[in-house]
């Protein structure tokens, strides 16, 4: 960990970039969009660093899952989005970490989705949502994608593509999935060396700025 000296004056992190090891000893894909209605989906492009924590039969590769994106409301997500520059430290800068979870509190707001947790990483973050009738997912997206590539670019003074296309979902089965899951994303900064332990990094529901955004109200008669 390391203070670049941020306009902000915060600290800002950044380490060496590989890729995550997580439990389903995955590494990388891409590969256009496959899904089956409810269940797992890459959507575009998807970033080389991070996979989710599934198990083999919910793989990508698998020719099950070609069925093309199809959104539920009233369901758990899990999503992840990328920048398009691999092992840029951008989004570890409080101003732009900011203004991605700015953007998620807006979207919950509006009521386009319940928060269940996130977290903001150096070159991609995860939110854990429950998805609302107002939006589908790619709707979700592709409007917090604008706004927030918008901002950052102006913010850094650039102009151009900022994020990788598509994202990543995954349908949240029950509350055990949820579990797994939001402890998986809350250990991400402490997995990829930036602190000691969730609640030290600063853009992540683990830790307490942030940790009321959790809707442990919705998720109760939602996942069981």
């Amino acid at each position: 960990m390391v203070d670049d000296g941020s306009v902000s004056g915060e600290t800002s992190y950044r380490r060496d970039f590989l890729p995550e090891r997580l439990p389903t000893g995955e590494t990388s894909y891409r590969t256009p969009m496959m899904d089956r209605p409810g269940e797992t989906s890459y959507q575009g492009s998807y970033c080389k660093r991070d996979t989710p924590m599934l198990e083999d039969s919910e793989r990508p590769h698998r020719s099950a899952l070609r069925k093309g994106r199809r959104s539920l409301p009233n369901h758990a997500y899990f999503l992840t989005k990328c920048t398009l520059v691999p092992g840029t430290d951008v989004l570890a800068s409080p101003d732009c970490a900011e203004i991605v979870i700015g953007s998620l509190v807006w979207a919950l707001e509006q009521g386009w989705f319940r928060i269940l947790g996130f977290v903001v990483m150096p070159d991609h973050y995860h939110v854990n949502i429950g998805l609302g009738v107002r939006k589908t997912l790619s709707q979700v997206m592709e409007s917090i994608g604008k706004y927030t590539a918008r901002r950052i670019n102006e913010l850094l003074g650039q102009e151009g593509t900022f994020w990788e296309e598509g994202f990543y979902d995954h349908l949240i089965r029950n509350r055990k999935d949820l579990d797994r899951i939001l402890e998986y994303i809350h250990n991400n900064p402490v997995m990829a060396g930036l602190v000691e332990s969730p609640e030290e990094w600063l853009y992540s529901t683990a830790n307490p700025r942030y940790a009321h955004l959790i809707d442990w109200d919705w998720i109760g008669p939602n996942l069981t």
